[in-house]
Parts: C-alpha cells; sequence; structure tokens
C-alpha cells in the first residue's frame, strides 16, 4: 500500500500542480511569501503502515524546507483515509479532481 502511494505521488503532484490555482500565504495577500500547491495523498491511516507513511511524507517535506528555505512553493498534504478500500479512495478523488476542473 504504502507503495502504491508514492509511486501515484509524482503523478498526484503533477495533476494537482495544474488543477489547483497557487495560493499565496503570508501576513497579508498583497506581499505573498509563499505559494502553496496542494497535493492529495490517500493512505490506509488505520495501519501502521499507513500512519508510518504519513509520518515519513512529513518528515521529508520538513526536512526539505529546512535545507532549502529559499523555495517559495510549499506542499500542501490534503490526507484522505482509503479506510481499506484504495480503489474507492483513489476513484473518489479522481472524481474529486474532475470536479474541481
Amino acid at each position: 500500500l504504502l507503495f502504491l502511494a508514492l509511486s501515484l505521488f509524482p503523478i498526484v503532484v503533477t495533476l494537482s500542480d495544474g488543477t489547483h490555482p497557487a495560493v499565496a500565504q503570508g501576513s497579508n495577500n498583497s506581499n505573498p511569501t509563499t505559494i502553496a500547491v496542494n497535493v492529495g495523498v490517500i493512505l490506509d491511516l488505520e495501519t501502521q503502515v499507513g500512519q508510518m507513511g504519513l509520518t515519513c511524507i512529513n518528515m521529508s517535506l520538513s526536512d526539505f524546507y529546512s535545507s532549502n528555505p529559499s523555495y517559495k512553493t510549499r506542499l500542501v498534504l490534503n490526507v484522505r483515509d482509503s479506510k481499506r478500500d484504495e480503489v474507492a479512495a483513489a476513484a473518489a478523488g479522481s472524481l474529486s479532481l474532475s470536479l474541481s476542473l
């Protein structure tokens, strides 16, 4: 499951970057400091593997942005629990992508 989620991660990043408008984050909208890029993450959070996968992704993002503070884009994880049904969860994510177009 973790392999499936991580193997789809680059696809979701690409789709999310193209379909979700970038949103400025900062103290005010006239001076954006970072640009958020929404990314969908579907994991089975009822299992230790799913929880560990989410922890690893969050730690990786934190480490990356700590090492690269000049990057203006920030990935915003939109986490969904597959509830042990990966196919239905992926289909729901696909449906929400098509509705947002």
